[in-house]
Order: C-alpha cells, then structure tokens, then sequence
C-alpha cells in the first residue's frame, strides 16, 4: 500500500530492457497485471473449490488442447503480449504523447501519461482489510492550463471470468475447464461479473472523487468475453485535479464497506507531490541487482504468497500462467524470504515477521494442508491443498523437509516441528519402498524438469535426498522423532552416489545424469537440476573435486545435448523447453564463483542482467540468439534463485549454505 506520512517514498523507473510484459502487484489472496497502457490485463484470486480464478479479456484455455505443447505456448504468450487488445480500464480518448512506467516502493505500479496541458497519474493498489481484497486503482487528472479544459475518457475492455488454465508443457492429467458462462449486471456505479459454474463474481465500484461515477444500467451475458464500453468527460478548472477510482474484488463488497478504504488511499495519494518525488528520484537510478532483489521478493510476497485460512500459505511459482505449487520451486523462494528477513529482523523492519509468517504458513500448508493420498507429495497442487499430478518425484519429498531445517535453524519453532513430526515420519519411511535392493540409492518416476526419466536413479535428486538426511538428522538429535540413524543413511547414500553415477565421458570422470545401477547410464544435465551445482557448497565434494568440476564443464559444453544451447545469449537450458533458462545461467554464476574464474563469471552476470525483463523478474527460458523470452513470462523460481546469490554478493552471506 501507499506508505503512511512517515515512512519513505520510493519511485523507480521500470528497467530498459528488451523483454518487457504486463507489470504485477498484489495482496497474497489477490493479485492483477497491468498493462503497459495502464489497463487491467486480469484479476486473480485464490477460489476454495477451483484452486485460482482469473477475470481477464482472453478467451478460456479450451479443453481440447491440454496434450499440445505448441498451442499451450502459444496461449501463454497471448496472456504476457503487450499488444493484446481489449484490456479493461480507464483510458482517454486521445493517446498519450509520452508515458511512463514506475514502480513505487517496489510494490504499485505507477503510470505516468502525458498530454498537451494534462497529466494522468494512474496507481494500482492492493490491499487486504478485514479478510476483504481490494484492487483499487485511482486515475487522478491534472491540468497544467490557466483555463478550464473538458477531457473525454472511456472506461471499456472485455471481461470473462473463468478459472486458470493450468495448462501445462508436460500434462500430467488435464483439469476440465468449467463451462464459460459470463453474465454482466450494471446498476448505478456497480458492475458485476459473474461464472456461475464456478462459482464466482467480480464487483467494480466507480467513484468520481468521493462520489458514485454513475453508468447505464443494463445485463447482458454471453460464453464469449463480454464487451463493455462507457464514455464520459471531466471537466478540469484551471490548474485543476480531479480523481476517478475503480475498486475491484472477489468479495462482497459494498459502498459502507468500502468507503474508509476509497478515503484512505485517496487522500494519501492526493497529499502526495508526484513530479516532486518522481524528479527528485529520476537523478539518482536504482541499481539494477538492487531492483532485481527487490522484486523479485516482492512478486514472492504479494503475487505467489497465497493466505489459505490463518497464517497458512500456498506458494504458487506464479499468479498468471501457472498458478500451481511445486514444492521445489517454493523451496528456493521461501530461502530467500528467510535470508532477507534476517536481515530485516536485525534492522528491526516490520515486513520481517511478516516474511517470517509466510514461510512458517508455507511448511503448515505443506505438512497439514496439502493432501498426499499414495503417501507422498504430489508433482504438483493448486491452493486448495489438493494435488494435480500424483507422479512419485524423490526431489519433491525432500524440499518440505529441508525448508523445515532450515527454518528451525533461524527461529527455533518447536512447536512447528512437533506439528511436522507424523509427516516426517511418514515420508521416512515411505523413502525406503524407493530404495534399490542393493544400493542405499532411490529411485524416481521422473526429474526435476518433470519429465519422465529412462532409467530409475537421477543424480541431483541423490545429492539432495544427501543433504535433507545430514540436515534432518541435526533435528532429529533435538527431538529424537525416528528411530534410525539418519547420518548413517546420509553416509550411505553419498557413497553409493559418487560410487555408482561415477562414468567416463571422452576419457574424463563425471557423474552421470541417470542410471539403472546395471551399467545403462545417461549424460546429461539440466537448468533445474540445482543440488549438483550446490554440491561443494553443501560439502556433499570438495570445489576441487575432479568428477564434479568434469561434470559441470561437460554441462556447459555443446556436449551435453539437449541441455546447453549456443549463441549469443546462449546457455544451460532444458528438454522440457529447448533454449536457455536463467536457471542455467544462474548454475553458471555460481560454478564461476567458486572456481574463482572472474572474467566468465562477469560475462554471465552481465548476461543476466541483459536478460531480466523490465519489472526485474526473470522468465522461464529466452532465446539463445536474439535474448528474447521463449517461455513463461511470469516464474518465480529462477528469479529467487538469482536474487539469492545476489544477495549472497552483496552482504556477504552463505547462498544456500555455509562456503
């Protein structure tokens, strides 16, 4: 929210970069996208039944094209295109001459649009007040002439209400779209959109100033987007100023209920001097880490931290294409809420405990809310807790665990590994149906890019299962919850690692990518395949071990097929999306770093700074020749992962783990 009389203003200047999508913000339970003409690209909400809704101006995933990667992309490129037409909002007739982007404190989007004589000041805000959310945007016009000027304006866009797609690259079981039934009801200032089939309904409040901005009243309804378009004018004394507010929300809101809010904000933005501040801060530009960092820790709490009940949290890897929970994504992104909140902590900064509050809700949601009905955490979920794709994955039954460790090492939260303890349990014991016959070694139905795996034993996932048991086994000394010597399995399982996945590639000894423990190995490594660039780091092997050091070159090599891709951008990417990922990029960052080789580590952290988009988040895979986003504009994981090893740089801290 806008901050109070008290606290610091800060406007940043959007990046100026090539790869540019529709800018976020958010209050956990709702989030919306802006376009870059400052219209509403959608509205998104957490919905106890559908798992994430969206109101937006596309027509509904259709329920045909689940299997076809090809469209999948397609549409997903559709949602992110700034030259998509039919954007809701309010706009004025006549365009803009000049306008520019900005985020305030990191968190509001802020449009600036210049005319002759006038400028618009346009602010989205978001905001969470008695289990209510509100999307508030206030358009406040404001003339430069010395005579009394009339401006046209036109509040239109189209509008359809349905649930996320969840449309996936690698389907693990369709999710049918319900039905698209849009019926649109006006009376007086109050538009209401609603889906029966979900069921659901947006209600938009318009206010000129403080008073109800009448339209027409009328309904329609249609399976299509429905189109609505109204047309007014201001009229604007000299030197004039005059506000329209449109409140959005999924909930029942009403003129009582919401008039505080509409006069809190209103007035704070009004009492704030926006060319002052935006002049002052113009000269003295934000560094591009520090933007990144920021954020990217802000699209974390605001867009992807979604409140289910109290103080329990779903963390969804992203609020526009893919609202879905994966447990390994949220891992890194919950690592690095923990890491800047123990930052803040120490400066005594009130978003601290909210940080904390968050990753403490995500574990509950993970061990209480999140159903495992085979006895295992699912591929992935939706927010209600139930999961979408049942596929065994070793990695994802790790990740809940390791964040528990590491958030009892920063807080000591007895209680909350007491509450974790059936869980635990469970899994530990589930873990060892996967464990081969011979070999202190578990198998898995596919890799951390989700896709299906050739033979059994993938490599990353043993170094990870590695760390897990060393860091669980430090718990387990504190609360004595399973009867078997955790350090004793971790012992086992890092030697038949090193033992089993050793092989020789061009007479040189790497680790294998898989293997079936009967001589059939695979060479190969991934973007997502993090735990075996963090291997020295967790001390899993030395920084001078020769099999790893193989093993990385190998991956940043054009031999690794299917993995490393060339060019001009090119890097570490991934089969399940053929072109480099920032993911990839980040594992070459951190190889860079701990081999001391300075000159290619400033060509990738360049790079990637090339490569984030101009909201400082990262997508999932770009171009390896023109930079451009091939992939999934919006996608949390890498960009948390890059902002922790930036912060790591910039304080000096341990990544992920003690150097």
């Amino acid at each position: 929210m806008i901050p109070d009389q008290n606290q610091k203003i800060e406007v940043h200047k959007l990046l100026d970069k090539q790869n540019k999508k529709p800018i976020d913000t958010g209050c956990g339970s709702l989030s919306a996208s802006i376009s870059d003409k400052g219209l509403l690209r959608s509205l998104n909400s957490v919905h106890s039944e559908q798992g994430y809704i969206t109101l937006n101006s596309i027509d509904p995933f259709p329920n045909d094209k689940w299997f076809d990667s090809k469209f999948v992309r397609e549409y997903r490129t559709k949602v992110a295109d700034l030259h998509h037409s039919g954007d809701f909002g309010i706009s004025t007739l006549t365009p803009p001459s000049k306008t520019n982007i900005y985020y305030v404190n990191h968190t509001i989007p802020l449009f600036v649009h210049e005319y002759p004589m006038l400028r618009v000041f346009s602010l989205f805000l978001s905001k969470r007040v008695n289990n209510q959310s509100y999307l508030i945007h206030h358009c406040i016009f404001k003339s430069s002439s010395d005579q009394l000027i009339e401006v046209p304006f036109q509040i239109s866009g189209k509008l359809n209400l349905n649930r996320s797609s969840y449309g996936q690259l690698t389907e693990g079981g369709p999710v049918m779209m319900p039905e698209n039934e849009n019926y649109l009801k006006i009376s007086g200032h109050q538009m209401d959109i609603l889906n029966p089939n979900l069921p659901a309904r947006v209600r938009i409040l318009l206010f000129d100033g403080t008073k109800p901005l009448l339209l027409p009243d009328c309904e329609m309804s249609s399976s299509k987007p429905l189109f609505f378009s109204h047309n007014g004018s201001l009229r604007l004394s000299e030197k004039g100023r005059q506000t329209i507010s449109m409140i959005y929300s999924f909930d029942p809101i009403t003129d009582a209920g919401i008039k505080q809010v509409l006069l809190n904000t209103q007035s704070r933005v009004k009492a704030i001097n926006w060319e002052v501040i935006i002049h002052e801060q113009s000269t003295d530009p934000v560094k591009n880490e520090t933007l990144i960092i920021q954020r990217n820790i802000d699209y974390i709490r605001s867009c992807c931290s979604v409140p289910i009940g109290n103080d329990v949290y779903c963390v969804i890897t992203d609020h526009q294409l893919l609202p879905l929970s994966w447990n390994r994504d949220a891992y890194y992104m919950m690592k690095l809420l923990v890491l800047n909140a123990s930052e803040e902590r120490a400066k005594h900064l009130e978003s601290a405990e909210n940080d904390f509050r968050i990753v403490k809700g995500h574990i509950t949601w993970m061990f209480q809310t999140a159903e495992r009905p085979n006895g295992y955490w699912g591929r992935a979920y939706f927010t209600n807790g139930k999961y979408k794709d049942g596929v065994f994955q070793l990695d994802q039954q790790c990740y809940p665990l390791l964040e528990l460790c590491d958030y009892y090492q920063t807080t000591n939260d007895d209680l909350l590994v007491n509450q974790s303890v059936p869980a635990i349990r469970e899994i530990l014991n589930l873990l060892l149906d996967y464990k081969a016959q011979d070999y202190w070694l578990f198998g898995t139905g596919e890799t951390p890019a989700d896709d299906h795996v050739a033979y059994p034993y993938h490599f990353s996932s043993q170094v990870l299962l590695w760390k897990t048991l060393t860091e669980l086994d430090k718990l387990n000394k504190r609360f004595s919850f399973y009867k078997e010597n955790l350090s004793d399995w971790a012992s086992r399982i890092k030697k038949d690692t090193i033992k089993k996945f050793s092989a020789l590639i061009d007479d040189k000894r790497v680790f294998a990518y898989l293997t079936d423990l009967r001589g059939n190995d695979t060479f190969y490594h991934d973007a997502n395949d993090l735990p075996t660039v963090l291997a020295p780091i967790w001390n899993f092997c030395k920084i001078d071990d020769e099999c790893w050091l193989n093993t990385m070159q190998f991956a940043f090599s054009e031999k690794n097929k299917g993995g490393y891709y060339s060019g001009k951008f090119g890097g570490l990417g991934s089969l399940h999306t053929p072109h480099p990922w920032p993911l990839g990029s980040a594992q070459q960052l951190i190889f860079f770093y701990l081999t001391k080789n300075r000159k290619l580590y400033i060509d990738v952290l360049e790079k990637i700074e090339r490569l984030v988009q101009w909201d400082g988040l990262f997508p999932e895979a770009i171009n390896e020749q023109s930079g451009e986003v091939e992939s999934r504009q919006w996608f949390s994981w890498p960009g948390a992962f890059i902002s922790l090893f930036l912060l790591f740089k910039k304080n000096k801290h341990a990544l992920l783990g003690d150097l």
